[in-house]
């Protein structure tokens, strides 16, 4: 699936699902439908765990939380932990320190 390729590539992507189905040529409800078959779960929530996968690979190269935040599309390092949190139960200074 081209946005998946595309989302992996450039997590960054602020895309809509509905300006992904321009995109793709078909319909939001369509892809909504695909990520729930496929993954389980809608478009906007596989975002948001690709994003926190990837923050994962990130944080274990000793890159930079500003760094990370940008490169995911966060507004701010604040939104970026913030998110973390939410997702994984700890920061992620938290997070290297337990693992």
């Amino acid at each position: 699936m081209p946005i998946i390729e595309a989302l992996n590539q450039e997590p960054a992507n602020k895309l809509t699902i509905e300006q992904w189905a321009v995109k793709v040529g078909a319909s939001s409800r369509t892809l909504n439908r695909l990520f729930n078959q496929n993954y389980g779960m809608g478009f906007s929530r596989w975002k948001q765990k690709l994003r926190i996968l990837k923050s994962l690979e990130l944080l274990n190269s000793n890159i930079q939380l500003i760094d990370i935040a940008f490169e995911l599309g966060y507004e701010s390092t604040s939104a970026f932990i913030t998110s973390f949190k939410k997702h994984l139960g700890c920061s992620p200074k938290r997070y290297l320190a337990q693992n």
